[in-house]
């Protein structure tokens, strides 16, 4: 799975996608990756030090480590704000650090592409049968 950066281009290219209804840019970063790599990938390819992305974050610098290291999870706020900052849709850094959740939370488990499958069957179930009330 691939996480598409933004375009900031109005008009699309052929250097341009279109993914969820969104026209995003062809740079693109691996999914696979923690939500924390992630970042830390984006923070050192655009040459910014911990403190300078904690600074513009208003956060602590330790805790940007600690999110980057994945021993810290990140606040809506946080992921909204580094969107912005790296003009990343907010939208696709929240898919990415909620699979990280679901995936850390079944890694262990033997059937855990089974109970993936089962738990999607159930919330487009769910989706389907709240949409007809």
């Amino acid at each position: 799975m691939i996480l598409y950066k933004k375009s900031k281009k109005n008009v699309a290219s052929s250097n341009d996608i279109c993914i969820f209804g969104l026209k995003l840019s062809k740079k693109i970063m691996q999914l696979e990756k923690s939500f924390g790599e992630t970042i830390k990938d984006l923070r050192i390819e655009n040459h910014l030090t911990l403190r300078e992305v904690a600074k513009h974050l208003k956060i602590d610098t330790s805790m940007l480590g600690k999110i980057e290291k994945n021993n810290r999870n990140p606040s809506k706020q946080f992921i909204k704000d580094i969107s912005i900052l790296f003009n990343i849709d907010e939208d696709l850094l929240t898919v990415a650090h909620l699979s990280d959740t679901v995936a850390y939370s079944i890694l262990e488990e033997e059937l855990a592409t089974k109970v993936l499958k089962v738990a999607e069957e159930k919330i487009n179930y769910y989706n389907k049968n709240k949409a007809n009330k």
